[in-house]
């Protein structure tokens, strides 16, 4: 996503074709499901009855954006990012915006804030946890990458609480983070 974002000539790559998959040695079960992992034997079981041995697994499910209770989730200068049409729309604010607000410190969020400082924008990132990427790291790595993203000069607050906002119109104007008002211009 972040070559997409940056570059307006960047195409939409969700998916790759069969054939990269093949060079790249891998094998696809599409549309055949993993119903069994058997930990001690090191095998999972598909629908189909097939089984898989492996020697690491990775279970890589997905997530979904959360948003704040009660938002509208129509509002012109609001985005997330879970879909190349949510790519195309974000791309098009991220053009404009003259500030970016991002709430999270995961993986997507991290990205978005990258991407967005790489093109000279003013960008903050609220993170509820008292660490960045606190599901899904060692403290030693997002320690690393905390450093990272405040050494190009986005400004991360943990523990960020945010609470409610103020509409202005179809936009965000405003949400209280850590009892403070603070203005929004791209969320």
């Amino acid at each position: 996503s972040k070559a997409f974002l940056k570059t307006p000539q960047e195409p939409v790559q969700l998916h790759r074709d069969e054939d990269w998959y093949a060079e790249a040695g891998i094998t696809l079960h599409r549309g055949d499901a993993a119903l069994a992992i058997d930990r001690a034997a090191k095998v999972v079981t598909l629908r189909s009855g097939a089984t898989l041995p492996y020697a690491w697994l990775v279970l890589a499910a997905g997530a979904s954006a959360r948003t704040l209770p009660a938002l509208p989730p129509t509002l012109a200068n609001v985005a997330a990012l879970r879909s190349a049409a949510d790519a195309r729309r974000l791309r098009g604010l991220l053009e404009t915006a003259g500030r970016v607000t991002v709430l999270g410190g995961g993986f997507i969020g991290l990205e978005i804030a990258a991407t967005a400082s790489a093109l000279g924008k003013p960008v903050s990132v609220l993170e509820a946890a008292p660490r960045l990427l606190m599901r899904s790291v060692s403290p030693e790595l997002a320690e690393h990458v905390l450093a990272a993203h405040r050494a190009s000069g986005v400004d991360i607050r943990l523990g960020a609480n945010v609470g409610d906002f103020a509409i202005d119109g179809d936009r965000l104007a405003s949400l209280a983070v850590n009892g403070q008002r603070e203005d929004v211009e791209l969320l």
